[in-house]
């Protein structure tokens, strides 16, 4: 392992900086795509007249009865495809966030007044998670 010591506190917050900048991109580019996945499951939803039901992890799909077993497959088809997604992009969503609590924690420690950055972001998560619920 290779180790060094930065010279002064300014080389520091621009490596804290340069990677929350990396953080935020990253958030910036996840969070709408999670925000779309939940919104077309939504619009499945509407569309179909289903309801969708999480318990402990695994979805169910309550359909109209008069809804051919095509349409039955072709809708869980695609619900599990975007729930699988929204999995994923929650999983990159929620490691970036732990970066980026850490990076900002960092820069606390050399700038009490720091205000975070991301806390925008997680607000937003927050809110597209409870759409789907």
């Amino acid at each position: 392992m290779n180790e060094f010591i930065l010279s002064n506190s300014n080389d520091t917050m621009q490596i804290y900086t340069s990677d929350l900048f990396t953080v935020i991109s990253n958030l910036n580019h996840y969070i709408p795509q999670f925000g779309k996945f939940i919104g077309d499951i939504l619009e499945i939803q509407v569309k179909y007249n289903v309801t969708i039901v999480d318990q402990l992890g695994n979805l169910s799909v309550d359909v109209p009865q008069n809804m051919s077993q095509s349409i039955v497959e072709e809708v869980v088809k695609k619900i599990r495809v975007l729930d699988s997604l929204c999995i994923q992009r929650s999983i990159d969503i929620e490691a970036e966030f732990t970066k980026g609590r850490s990076i900002e924690n960092l820069i606390k420690l050399q700038n009490s007044n720091y205000k975070s950055q991301i806390s925008g972001q997680i607000a937003e998560f927050a809110r597209l998670n409870g759409a789907f619920k």
